[in-house]
């Protein structure tokens, strides 16, 4: 079996049409879920066969891949059960001009990947597409809360939110904006996605929203303290980052969060909040913020990265 690159310890190549590079490179990385994976790309197949798009599915700590997946996907996997690090990967081994980020728990929908192809060709200064998504009519509260705060400016929103960087499991890249090495981890969700919005060359993708599953259920909470947690302690990443210069940005973004998560749930829900979603975003907002703080105070991911798996 091909040995492409140092930490990753299987592949199976997946073939570019003949004539040039397939119209889209999809990732689907996980930190740990094969079978999450599978469900992912079961959806993505039709797109293959049609439009010969390139299917990368990246695993972290799960050992090779021994499901019976469609060949023409490239199984990876690597030793690090790090969702980071298997985007990275995974842009490592992308062909096309125009480079997809996935989650491991969403679904889908027909007609997507041809939609998000005319989409890059309707946007030719752009950089990257934040890609439309939403959740189930009988989701729970703690899952739609999560949800609305995670993702809460682009939820029904025909522009990029300047306020807040897009989640990095539902953009699209081209690949002029990224390095021909792998990126280091949180390269791509932080310093890419933030330098590309400060520049204004992200645009929302006018495309069919992938649905978002994720029966998380009382485990938000400890989401969403390891979520702010991560993307606290990765601000120090920059050397010039300070503890009081980030308590300020806390402070400020804070405020925007609230606003951003209320007014994300009256878009959507026919502005109407509920009082059940209304307490459980108050639980994950409080744990946000804690997970913040503490990230502030440590400089520190800690375990926060592999619990987000």
């Amino acid at each position: 079996m091909e040995r492409p690159a140092a930490g990753i310890s299987g592949v199976l190549p997946s073939p570019v049409p003949e004539g040039g590079p397939p119209p889209l490179s999809v990732i689907v990385p996980s930190p740990g879920h094969w079978d999450h994976i599978e469900k992912v790309v079961e959806g993505l197949i039709p797109a293959i066969d049609e439009f010969g798009i390139q299917v990368i599915a990246v695993c972290g700590g799960s050992g090779e891949y021994r499901g019976t997946g469609d060949p023409r996907v490239s199984w990876i996997d690597i030793a690090d059960p790090n969702v980071f690090t298997a985007r990275a990967v995974g842009v490592t081994h992308a062909r096309s001009d125009h480079i997809v980020l996935l989650e491991d728990h969403l679904v889908v929908e027909p007609g997507w990947a041809h939609a998000l192809i005319r989409s890059w060709s309707a946007n030719p200064d752009a950089d990257a597409l934040v890609l439309p998504i939403r959740v189930g009519d009988s989701t729970g509260p703690w899952e739609q809360a999560l949800f609305t705060l995670t993702f809460g400016p682009f939820l029904g929103a025909t522009e990029v939110s300047k306020h807040r960087l897009p989640v990095p499991g539902n953009v699209a890249f081209r690949r002029s904006a990224l390095p021909s090495e792998q990126p280091a981890d949180g390269w791509l969700e932080y310093d890419l996605l933030g330098r590309l919005l400060a520049e204004n060359r992200i645009v929302m993708a006018d495309v069919p929203a992938v649905l978002h599953v994720q029966p998380v259920r009382f485990n938000a909470s400890r989401l969403s303290f390891h979520s702010g947690r991560v993307f606290a302690s990765s601000r120090f990443d920059d050397p010039m980052a300070r503890r009081t210069g980030e308590l300020r940005r806390f402070g400020r973004e804070s405020i925007v969060i609230v606003r951003q998560t209320i007014g994300a749930r009256l878009r959507v829900n026919h502005g109407r909040i509920g009082w059940r979603f209304a307490l459980a975003s108050a639980a994950l907002v409080l744990h946000n913020f804690t997970g913040q703080l503490v990230g502030i105070a440590t400089r520190r991911a800690g375990p926060s990265i592999a619990a987000l798996g």
